[in-house]
């Protein structure tokens, strides 16, 4: 399994579908079959749920903790070392 980390930061979007499209279009330009967002807001998360990808919120980051939680990411991490348990997982494997 290899693990390709990128950082929207700074990428300028307008709408919902413009979210769908930036994730789509990165990952998709990866290559990979399993595709996992991984994000410290809710915004990461919705974005990775547009994209009809599986979705990890990380507890660590600048985000606030409680949006992050309602916007029930597939998974929930506190620690990065926890990623490579996430990444490639299916959904119905949840563990918070």
């Amino acid at each position: 399994m290899d693990l390709v980390l990128f950082d929207m930061d700074g990428v300028l979007i307008n709408s919902a579908k413009d979210i769908h499209e930036s994730v789509n279009f990165a990952l998709n330009s990866l290559g990979y079959s399993s595709k996992t967002m991984v994000g410290d807001s809710d915004i990461d998360i919705f974005a990775g749920k547009s994209a009809n990808v599986q979705t990890c919120g990380v507890s660590y980051g600048i985000g606030n903790l409680d949006d992050l939680k309602c916007a029930k990411p597939d998974f929930l991490i506190e620690d990065f070392s926890q990623i490579l348990n996430v990444v490639g997982k299916n959904t119905h494997d949840k563990q918070f």
